[in-house]
């Protein structure tokens, strides 16, 4: 699995946004995290879409975060972008397997057992957790 570039451009804006905690142009960001100032407005209204950020139109507008860094999940926001992050196609809701082996499938049950863990871990991070651990690099 390889998260998209919009996702990584996604949580590297909102982490940018956390650590300045006021309102941020779109060219600004574009200047300070490398992307272009269309790709930032494309995903800063992705992001608005989902309730990550809120825009702030006119001379002086920009995007800001919306709610608390501790509500907002590392999952949430992959999930926001990339629509899904399973493994694989098995593990998605409808459960889809060529064989219709997802009961009596070791692999099935390896790549659950991965997808919980990962799951697990991207819930357990917040834009709070890592604003934290950005101090410390």
């Amino acid at each position: 699995m390889q998260l998209q570039l919009t996702t990584d451009y996604a949580l590297r804006i909102l982490s940018f946004l956390a650590s300045e905690e006021r309102v941020v142009s779109s060219t600004e960001l574009g200047e300070r995290l490398a992307v272009s100032q269309k790709y930032v407005l494309r995903i800063g209204n992705k992001l608005k879409a989902n309730g990550f950020v809120d825009a702030v139109y006119g001379i002086n507008g920009g995007f800001t975060i919306s709610r608390p860094l501790e509500d907002i999940s590392i999952y949430d926001v992959i999930v926001a972008i990339e629509g899904t992050i399973k493994l694989n196609r098995c593990l998605e809701p409808d459960g889809y397997c060529s064989r219709n082996a997802t009961t009596f499938c070791v692999v099935h049950h390896f790549y659950r057992e991965i997808q919980e863990e990962l799951e697990k871990k991207m819930k357990a991070e917040t834009l709070a957790t890592l604003l934290e651990k950005s101090k410390r690099i």
